[in-house]
């Protein structure tokens, strides 16, 4: 039965791909109006905002646990600080395939690291999942007429940067399993500012702001609010059911909901090679999460549950 029922797709899971998976084209939107930096501190700064309220609506204590104060507040500066930072630099110079593909090593790194932190079992056959996903998302998003430059160090940025995603994930693990995502994502807030300040500022005093239409307006709302608050609200919900590794599998889904978000919006086409690399990615997280639910974790969940 407990098999069964961790076969089955995870909701919080499916929200935070469909939204992260949209982002991907409100960012390229919101980009012709607002510059990078600008829209990262202000994402952020609403985000904040938004979460603080949420939290006082939801009679969740917005004062740092003892124990877990400084874990909260590195939390916030490896995932919301150094992650963004890293991958927002790293696509100023990376193409678009080599990038999303590069991004998608995170849950490979979040196995070894989960299980080299002693939070899971380590999977051969997850990992074996994982891989053939990898590969069919690459097949997705391949494009013989894109760049064949070299910009070797711009990938090993978002190499970097899938590095410090997975990291996160690990570190927010043991903090779930103590406190609602609402309060682990809000406390962790803080420890980002000054990645973020730093790195928007300037650019955030230098926009104008007035010149940034309804339409762009739009785009920023998903960015903040529905992909900010809401997709990582339903994704730290998902790391505390299925996982680290479970969790950071469905992101091999992101890259295929951008694909089809873009056929809506852009009305890019879909080639016969998309279409297969489709199927790929499907049949690698399908083997790769029934593979994870049926090894151990080396690490109780919960003992009293």
């Amino acid at each position: 039965m407990r098999l069964r029922q961790e076969l089955l797709p995870n909701p919080f899971l499916l929200i935070t791909v469909a939204s992260w998976g949209f982002n991907f084209v409100a960012v390229k939107e919101a980009y012709r109006q607002i510059d990078a930096p600008a829209v990262t501190l202000l994402r952020f700064l609403v985000m904040w905002g938004s979460l603080a309220l949420l939290c006082l609506w939801r009679k969740e204590s917005l004062r740092y646990p003892r124990e877990d104060a400084l874990k909260l507040i590195y939390l916030g500066f490896v995932s919301l600080g150094i992650y963004i930072f890293l991958f927002m630099e790293g696509m100023r110079g990376s193409g678009s395939t080599e990038g999303a593909i590069l991004l998608q090593m995170s849950p490979v790194f979040t196995a070894f690291l989960a299980a080299a932190f002693g939070l899971e079992r380590f999977s051969w056959g997850a990992l074996g999942g994982a891989f053939v996903a990898f590969c069919g998302t690459g097949l997705v998003l391949y494009g013989p007429a894109g760049d064949h430059e070299n910009k070797l160090l711009s990938n090993v940025i978002v190499m970097f940067a899938a590095l410090m995603w997975a990291y996160s994930v690990t570190l927010m693990r043991p903090l779930l399993l103590k406190y609602s995502p609402l309060r682990v994502l809000t406390l962790s807030m803080p420890g980002a500012l000054p990645v973020m300040l730093a790195y928007g500022l300037f650019p955030a005093l230098r926009q104008d702001w007035r010149s940034v239409h309804l339409y762009g307006w739009a785009m920023f709302f998903h960015i903040a609010i529905i992909s900010g608050v809401v997709a990582f609200l339903c994704f730290y919900q998902g790391v505390r059911q299925v996982g680290a590794t479970g969790a950071t599998l469905y992101q091999f889904l992101v890259p295929i909901a951008a694909m089809g978000f873009s056929l809506l919006v852009q009305h890019t086409h879909l080639t016969l090679h998309q279409l297969a690399g489709f199927l790929i990615v499907l049949a690698g997280v399908g083997y790769a999460l029934r593979a994870r639910s049926m090894a151990t974790t080396a690490v109780p969940v919960n003992s009293s549950a």
